[in-house]
């Protein structure tokens, strides 16, 4: 293989995490849902809008907020595909904008949408990433499940 590895997928979240509490965002950034007016300005939700063939079927298959700081997305949560009762959450956050909070405020405003929408979010991380351990270990994920990865490119 190309890349040997373990991942961790992390379930299971603990109720008793005030998501409301940690989805907050410091000013001057502001919280917002992602519509069709956002969606093209995200670093990677091209890949959804072509998994389901148009900018209106990927926002329904999807539930999304970014972080906004000025007239710049600097942070973004994704939750997607979302199937068979569960979602998986990607998040990323502009390197200058990181330790302030925004990467768990997106979270866990997208986690809180998920479970009202009765879906059971879940978390994946690389072992290598501990900013993303880390954070969901934060927003309560309790279950962790490492697992071997491996990969191999076309060329």
């Amino acid at each position: 293989p190309d890349y040997d590895g373990v991942a961790i997928d992390f379930t299971n979240r603990s109720s008793a995490i005030d998501l409301a509490r940690l989805a907050v965002t410091p000013a001057p950034y502001q919280l917002r849902r992602i519509d069709r007016d956002l969606a093209p300005l995200l670093s990677g939700f091209d890949y959804y809008v072509t998994m389901y063939g148009g900018m209106e079927r990927a926002l329904e298959a999807t539930i999304g907020y970014c972080v906004i700081h000025g007239a710049d997305i600097v942070s973004e949560a994704v939750a997607g595909p979302l199937a068979r009762g569960i979602a998986e959450i990607g998040v990323g956050t502009h390197e200058q904008h990181r330790k302030r909070g925004l990467a768990t405020a997106v979270s866990a405003r997208v986690i809180q949408e998920c479970e009202a929408r009765g879906y059971r979010p879940f978390w994946n991380a690389s072992y290598q990433n501990a900013p993303s351990i880390t954070l969901a270990r934060r927003l309560g994920f309790q279950a962790e499940q490492p697992f071997r990865v491996l990969a191999w490119s076309d060329s």
